[in-house]
């Protein structure tokens, strides 16, 4: 839904990506292996503050 409506899209899978649809992983607008790997200014959005 979120990339039909043209939203930016981050993957974060719990399962390896051979168990995911490959359009959903071509559309993400990034993957990562973790959320810990997520940095909030590559999105226009303010550093997180507490890590």
């Amino acid at each position: 839904a979120a990339i039909a409506a043209g939203m930016k899209v981050v993957l974060v899978p719990s399962l390896p990506l051979s168990n995911y649809d490959p359009s959903v992983i071509q559309h993400a607008t990034l993957t990562l292996g973790s959320l810990l790997k997520f940095d909030p200014v590559e999105f226009g959005l303010p550093p997180f503050d507490d890590i």
